[in-house]
């Protein structure tokens, strides 16, 4: 099984169909919802990158495009998202 990797706040897996992503995507999120005030975690995908949307989608990511104020701040923490990408949202279960 290949190991996860971070590479300038970007994580992908070697390799695909084996869940590798997913657990790690995961085990992220049960550790940032355990910190105190931490209300949601997003990130950000390519429109055409169906397969990681489906994936997103499926634990409980949304579609999110903030607007004026919002947006600024969202941006001002990490780059905004590129061409051809939009922010998916997850918000504390």
């Amino acid at each position: 099984m290949a190991a996860a990797r971070d590479s300038s706040s970007r994580t992908t897996a070697e390799d695909k169909e084996r869940g590798t992503g997913s657990e790690a995507l995961r085990q992220f999120n049960a550790r940032v919802f355990g910190m105190p005030g931490t209300s949601c975690v997003w990130l950000i995908v390519r429109d055409f990158n169906v397969r990681a949307q489906h994936v997103y989608t499926k634990m409980g990511f949304v579609r999110f495009d903030p607007e004026g104020e919002e947006r600024r701040r969202y941006d001002s923490w990490a780059e905004p998202p590129p061409a051809a990408c939009y922010r998916m949202r997850l918000a504390r279960p």
